[in-house]
């Protein structure tokens, strides 16, 4: 696929400007005659400029949530207007902003004009799009029931995207807080620790045993700072390959539902995204098994993903999903699995799921609300105590010298 530029005329004699994603200039030819738009010139972007469009989409060629519910939200609209699919892909082709979007849906149409159907296409792009997304496109286009499909899709990434968006805001102050009193530490062994050390030399003081840690950390470090950045490169790099891992996935997971404070809400979190999923999937017409198979591939904590397969099997075997749930009420509370047992008895567990995923949504929005107004005085405490602390194991000596000369 290539980016070219054209120039064409319309029916009404105006000239045409703009960018088609294509294998070559016939197909660009051909897309332009589908528009009834005469093509006067058309030439391959050059190298350059397509580099420097690739470095200006997002995150340098990925297709972000917003970009995937915006898609999907056009998408729709357009087969609600009465547009058929491909017709709607050459508009969306038109106006993706994404190259990788843009490049992505032109395959697609591609793809959709020699018979393949949409899920097809979209299971090949498995970086981009979720099993669940394949999976509700698929129940879509076998239902007839596409646009309502698509739009259930695109509330789905919207929540997401929103979710992502207010955790990142709500952890931000306290992590440039952290990120200041780590440098501000850091500074002062460096810079200010060394010259105060001097000033002790000469002094007949005794020094305090937390100032004379901080002097034999600050002279360790500047004798062996090559030793000490590339200690901090290797278990850096060596966490960053572990996590790739099974076990490293679990552990990381399992950490970040036990850290004080954030671990309630990444539980919160986990368990809105199992009754989301599992609410849509069920509700397209897959049964039950299918469903938390599929789902377990949308939970982004591996415990909960593990828990989810495992309890699969349990249900194949017959027992009640409920049940199976039950006999892990650290990660499934009883609010939960009580109320889902009302919906495995009258028939409607989509919709108890439905109702469980809007209370944790509130719950979630209560426990950011509650973080961004209580974590900001308790790091503001952290941070000046640990610049306290640092402080006076530099001022005592000052102190104990000044109080033997007077």
């Amino acid at each position: 696929m290539a980016i070219f530029i054209y120039k064409a005329t319309d029916l009404k004699g105006r000239t045409v400007k703009g960018e088609i994603v294509a294998m070559d200039k016939e197909e660009v030819v051909a897309v332009l005659s589908r528009k009834n738009l005469i093509p006067s010139n058309i030439k391959l972007k050059s190298e350059k400029k397509a580099i420097s469009a690739i470095l200006s989409t997002p995150l340098f060629g990925r297709i972000t949530i917003l970009d995937k519910a915006r898609f999907t939200e056009r998408l729709a609209a357009l087969i609600k207007a009465g547009l058929s699919i491909s017709g709607a892909l050459d508009i969306l082709v038109e106006g993706a902003e994404n190259i990788t979007l843009k490049r992505f849906l032109s395959q697609l149409k591609t793809d959709l004009e020699k018979g393949q159907p949409l899920h097809i296409t979209f299971s090949q792009y498995p970086k981009h799009f979720s099993p669940v997304f394949i999976s509700l496109i698929k129940a879509g286009e076998i239902s007839g029931n596409l646009e309502k499909i698509l739009n259930e899709i695109a509330i789905n990434y919207r929540k997401e995207y929103d979710l992502r968006r207010r955790i990142i805001s709500a952890s931000m102050y306290p992590l440039i807080l952290l990120t200041a009193a780590v440098l501000i530490v850091i500074f002062m062994i460096i810079f200010i620790i060394p010259r105060m050390v001097s000033a002790y030399a000469g002094a007949a003081v005794k020094l305090p045993a937390f100032t004379q840690f901080f002097i034999s950390l600050s002279n360790f470090v500047q004798k062996y700072y090559l030793f000490v950045l590339g200690a901090l490169l290797i278990i850096v790099l060596a966490l960053a390959l572990f996590k790739k891992t099974k076990t490293g996935k679990l552990f990381f997971a399992k950490i970040k539902l036990s850290l004080p404070v954030f671990g309630g809400l990444e539980r919160k979190v986990m368990l809105s995204q199992f009754c989301r999923t599992i609410s849509m999937l069920l509700a397209s017409g897959m049964t039950l098994t299918e469903g938390l198979e599929v789902g377990s591939d949308a939970m982004s904590n591996e415990a909960y993903k593990r828990l989810v397969m495992e309890n699969k099997k349990m249900v194949e075997k017959g027992i009640p999903l409920s049940d199976c749930l039950k006999n892990y009420p650290k990660y499934f509370p009883p609010l939960l699995t009580g109320t889902m047992v009302v919906g495995e008895q009258t028939g409607k567990l989509d919709e108890m799921l439905n109702t469980l995923n809007i209370f944790y949504e509130d719950e979630i929005e209560r426990t950011l609300e509650t973080l961004t107004t209580s974590l900001e005085p308790i790091l503001l405490v952290i941070m000046g105590g640990i610049i306290a602390f640092i402080a006076l194991s530099l001022l005592v000596p000052i102190y104990q010298y000044i109080s033997t000369i007077v």
